[in-house]
């Protein structure tokens, strides 16, 4: 496809551009370490946490409970995964994983590769996190964009239909000529229905396309993608 046809670029934020699930990973081992759990639960415990999350979300989703933050949702799962797996932590080591979302590390040279790209190209964040839990990631990866959308402006979350339709309003958007760049399947299938290029962009932690899947780029690197606009 030729990159005349892509006049803006909108960016799943987190798994795609920060290593959410390493940085979990590594504040668990250290927080365990401190309160002498064993480390072998290390990753069995994000498991757990992560589904106790996805219940909210989904339970949010279907209209079961009402919205409420990425942030609050990450607390309330975490205190339910302690409690149903018998740890007790300092309330200084609870705060520390709750609030883990806000220190979400880049993916190596995702600050340089974004700074190329925001020359080249109108550059979009589209993320699930609140706009206060993005906004200080984004100032500590030192991440450049053109402007950054949270899902929580409309009090919902990625696939709901309604938080692509909103950055399409909010930007004025032209779908067939914006590239939606993401590492989650689920997203860019959204994405797709959402009138959007797509873009697979493969991270570790994260499941890869399933082969009934059709995207219109996928990319080793956003060198690849910088490549296009060349």
């Amino acid at each position: 496809m030729s990159t005349q046809k892509i006049n803006a670029v909108v960016f799943d934020v987190v798994g795609t551009l920060v290593d959410s699930q390493g940085t979990i990973l590594k504040e668990l081992e250290s927080v365990f370490f401190n309160n002498q759990v064993k480390s072998e639960t290390v990753n069995d415990f994000k498991k757990k946490w992560g589904k106790e999350q996805d219940i909210i979300f989904e339970a949010i989703l279907t209209g079961k409970r009402p919205y409420i933050i990425e942030d609050d949702v990450r607390r309330q799962s975490l205190q339910t995964t302690l409690e149903k797996e018998e740890i007790t932590l300092s309330s200084e080591d609870f705060e520390r994983l709750a609030t883990v979302g806000t220190r979400y590390s880049p993916w190596e040279k995702v600050p340089e590769q974004l700074a190329k790209l925001c020359q080249r190209v109108k550059t979009i964040g589209l993320t699930n996190s609140g706009m206060a839990q993005i906004v200080e990631v984004a100032a500590q990866g030192k991440l450049q964009w053109h402007t950054l959308l949270s899902a929580q402006l409309v009090s919902s979350y990625k696939p709901d239909p309604k938080v692509y339709q909103f950055a399409i309003e909010l930007l004025a958007l032209t779908p067939k000529q914006t590239l939606f760049v993401s590492t989650h399947p689920w997203d860019l299938r959204a994405a797709f229905k959402a009138g959007f290029q797509t873009a697979y962009l493969p991270r570790k932690y994260v499941e890869g396309p399933k082969d009934t899947d059709h995207f219109d780029y996928y990319f080793d690197s956003l060198d690849d993608l910088i490549e296009l606009f060349e």
